[in-house]
């Protein structure tokens, strides 16, 4: 058994016994997410942003089954690059960078239809704008792209995406001290400032690093 294999059915079994198994952070926040959308009505599908490996993405994928919420396709948006020309301290160009093989490998080990995941190559200025509003609407959206300029991006691509009871979860929201200022803290405020008709409504923390919030939409 792959050393993936062994990683999915720890989570799976720890899923099943969420009550005496401490989760992750990130994955109690997505199993939390998609409790709460599938509650409220809310239809639309997953995307992520900043894949690497697949890992948070598998138990995404896994919730999914475990939910019969066959309806939902998950978007996964990455360059295998690694961190573009523009990234700053702490992070470095090129770190993070992996194979697309890995991150296919693992989607068939997963269990998962390939027909329900769609896998975007490519740095998000060339991938993100051709997509428009192909995807339809946006039930959870979970950025973990580090950076102001790549969050900035996502927000605008998401924007029309965005319905009322979204959830958006941030993984580094933390980063640089948690200044207001910087990273991903700073491109939501200001996406928030610009997009009058988004509400953003404090959901619930991930862990030490990041927040997540329901967004609600101004009629």
């Amino acid at each position: 058994m792959s050393r993936f294999n062994l990683h999915l059915l720890a989570r799976r079994v720890a899923l099943r016994l969420r009550s005496w198994v401490s989760l992750s952070p990130k994955e109690l926040a997505i199993e939390d997410a998609f409790r709460v959308t599938r509650t409220n009505g809310v239809k639309g599908h997953y995307l992520e942003f900043g894949v690497f490996q697949w890992k948070t993405s598998s138990v995404a994928a896994y919730l999914l089954r475990r939910y019969n919420m066959e309806q939902v396709h998950l978007y996964l948006f990455d360059s295998f690059r690694g961190m573009p020309d523009y990234a700053v301290a702490p992070f470095y160009k090129g770190q993070y960078a992996t194979s697309r093989a890995i991150v296919e490998r693992n989607l068939r080990q997963s269990g998962i239809a390939p027909s329900r995941v769609h896998l975007i190559e490519g740095w998000f200025e060339d991938t993100l704008p051709p997509l428009g509003k192909e995807i339809g609407a946006a039930a959870v959206i979970y950025v973990d792209c580090d950076l102001y300029r790549s969050t900035q991006l996502v927000l605008a691509f998401v924007t029309p995406l965005i319905q009322d009871g979204t959830i958006i979860i941030f993984d580094d929201w933390w980063l640089w001290h948690g200044q207001p200022d910087e990273g991903e803290q700073r491109a939501f405020h200001e996406w928030l400032a610009i997009t009058p008709t988004i509400e953003a409504v404090p959901y619930r923390s991930v862990g030490h690093h990041g927040e997540s919030f329901l967004l609600r939409t101004r009629r």
